[in-house]
């Protein structure tokens, strides 16, 4: 049975004699070798009060999933990865309510240390009911290199974070 060159997926040559049940499971048993997910996804609820200023690292408290193994409670706020390679990375932070201030979710790669193209600010009026971010993309990562998420507020203001999660999905 001839493969496609770029993940060696089966399927059956025209001079094959027809077999639909043997051709469908080479084709899965490939897929699942192939498209094996190996993820992490941490999330949290209400963090705070918060103030202005400097930026804050975000802990997280619920492991939602770990096949990878790349978050203990240890190091609540850490993805880690577990070997070299290409890994999407990503988190949402959802803000409560504040007025008249800037907020931004960002995430940065620690150990060492490399500045991610990967952030977002946004302004809330008076009286502003929140404000959310999902940022990420694809990211290169060393063994043991880990990614945090990093909040904040410009100003003095106060606020809270009423949830987040973070995620770490190896590539292939």
């Amino acid at each position: 049975m001839p493969t496609t060159p770029k993940y060696a997926l089966p399927y059956p040559a025209l001079a094959d004699t027809p077999d639909v049940p043997r051709d469908l499971e080479a084709l899965a048993t490939r897929l699942d070798a192939t498209l094996d997910a190996r993820l992490t996804r941490i999330s949290r609820g209400a963090a705070g009060p918060i103030t202005g200023g400097a930026p804050s690292v975000l802990a997280f408290v619920t492991e939602d999933i770990d096949d990878l193994g790349a978050w203990t409670v240890s190091f609540a706020s850490r993805l880690t990865a577990p070997a070299a390679g290409w890994y999407d990375l990503g988190a949402t932070v959802m803000y409560d309510q504040f007025a008249n201030s800037d907020a931004f979710v960002a995430l940065r790669l620690v150990n060492p240390a490399v500045t991610l193209p990967f952030s977002a600010t946004g302004r809330f009026p008076t009286a502003a009911l929140g404000w959310g971010a999902t940022i990420g993309g694809p990211v290169h990562m060393a063994a043991g290199q880990y990614a945090e998420v990093q909040i904040g507020v410009w100003g003095a203001a106060t606020f809270t974070v009423s949830q987040a999660a973070a995620w770490l999905v190896a590539l292939k």
